[in-house]
């Protein structure tokens, strides 16, 4: 993965949480997987296709999500229900979305899938794709907890 690839994710993760949710966010130490799996049990799946290829998964702990839901929707959410669930997807697709148009800019037709939701109370949950692409975790620090960008991408010779 190129920094460039990566860098594209970071600042939208920053200004889609201030813009949309009202928090701040600060990134924390960047770290590699061999494998693409969301150890938290809240996991938003994206799919990317064109010249690169792979995913991205939002994970978070399921308190988290909770508290992000909240106040998205500007009330309390004791559960997580379609509301939390509508939420959280759309925060995962907002955010990939912007970075999309990163990627754009560096002159990289690129295209997402739509967002998928996984909960998962009891493991880790695996993806396909880690067999093939290692992945770059980007840890976002929130005053409602902590939110990874899970990232694993291959730029397709063009």
């Amino acid at each position: 993965m190129k920094a460039e690839h990566i860098n594209a994710f970071i600042q939208p993760s920053i200004n889609v949480l201030r813009e949309f949710v009202g928090i701040g966010a600060q990134i924390g130490d960047l770290y590699a997987k061999d494998r693409m799996y969301s150890s938290h049990e809240v996991s938003v799946i994206i799919g990317v296709s064109g010249h690169i290829s792979g995913a991205v998964i939002m994970s978070l702990n399921t308190d988290t999500a909770l508290r992000l839901a909240g106040k998205m929707l500007g009330q309390d959410v004791p559960a997580f229900d379609e509301y939390a669930e509508a939420a959280i997807c759309e925060l995962g697709n907002i955010i990939v979305g912007q970075a999309l148009a990163n990627l754009d800019r560096q002159g990289l037709d690129v295209n997402i899938t739509p967002p998928t939701m996984v909960v998962e109370r009891k493991s880790s949950v695996r993806f396909a794709v880690s067999r093939v692409l290692k992945t770059l975790v980007v840890p976002l620090e929130t005053t409602l907890g902590q939110i990874e960008l899970n990232i694993s991408l291959l730029e397709k010779i063009r």
